[in-house]
């Protein structure tokens, strides 16, 4: 799965207004503490593969992202612009091992936590090996 790691975060690095927008960054996983927001993490919530009987391999990968802004308009901009680079959007894969079939938006939640907003956006991006 670093593949599509590696992947997600090209096509987050390659959209210059979501970039713009999140100037804590996007990293996988987790941040650093001190980490001024807007900010985005992503991480795996699940992957399941599948297997044809050609041989090809399709996996259905379900990514949350998860953005942290200290007010609520900042927050919904941020979120707007995540939604505009990924949804349907094609992962291009740095080791060209893996092609998208599709990225689906399957669900949001916006939290308030005791210092931030959070804003969760849920994928599901299905990748095939080639």
């Amino acid at each position: 799965m670093e593949s599509l790691f590696k992947a997600i975060y090209a096509k987050y690095a390659a959209d210059a207004p979501l970039v713009a927008a999140l100037t804590g960054g996007m990293r996988l996983a987790k941040v650093a503490d001190k980490t001024t927001p807007p900010y985005a993490v992503y991480d795996m919530v699940s992957n399941v593969p599948e297997w044809t009987f050609d041989g090809t391999t399709i996996e259905r990968a379900r990514i949350q992202f998860s953005i942290v802004a200290a007010d609520l308009e900042t927050l919904n901009d941020c979120a707007k612009k995540l939604m505009a680079c990924f949804d349907m959007g094609v992962l291009d894969f740095p080791d060209d091992d893996y092609a998208t079939v599709g990225l689906i938006r399957e669900g949001c939640n916006q939290i308030v936590t005791e210092d931030f907003y959070v804003y969760t956006i849920d994928y599901r991006m299905m990748i095939c090996t080639i």
